[in-house]
């Protein structure tokens, strides 16, 4: 984590600062240099991870992330590599699987409760639509 940590330094100083990232190590690596400088999430950044690691839930502020069902997943390949072995001779056929992530909805996104109806509508965007992507409630 302590890679990210100059990279996410420097969104302290700009005032257009990223709302998500690739992964949840990044992210709450970001995390961490945003509480360092003076930052405080969710309120001056909405932050989300995806992959779920263990520890994102129980930093300071849980981090929202997306689960993707990686057991599953294993056990699915699992499965097909023992239905093609077993097939000898046999025509490979493709498939289309498709196993959906789960959306885990924690701090790290969550405005706070005591924003004004007038606060909240300062976040929508010129166009009409949410300036935060929806990170915001």
């Amino acid at each position: 984590m302590q890679a990210e940590l100059p990279a996410a330094a420097s969104w302290n100083s700009t005032r257009h600062r990223p709302r998500s990232f690739a992964s949840t190590t990044l992210a709450l690596g970001v995390l961490q240099a945003l509480y360092e400088g003076g930052r405080r999430v969710p309120r001056d950044t909405a932050l989300v991870g995806y992959d779920d690691i263990a520890y994102a839930a129980s930093v300071a502020v849980p981090l929202t992330s997306i689960h993707r069902p990686a057991d599953a997943m294993g056990e699915l390949a699992l499965r097909l590599l023992i239905a093609k072995t077993g097939a000898h001779g046999q025509p490979h056929h493709h498939q289309q699987i498709v196993l959906r992530p789960e959306p885990l909805v924690r701090s790290s996104t969550l405005a706070p409760q005591n924003h004004s109806a007038s606060a909240r509508a300062a976040v929508r965007s010129p166009r009409g639509g949410r300036a935060d992507g929806g990170l915001l409630s």
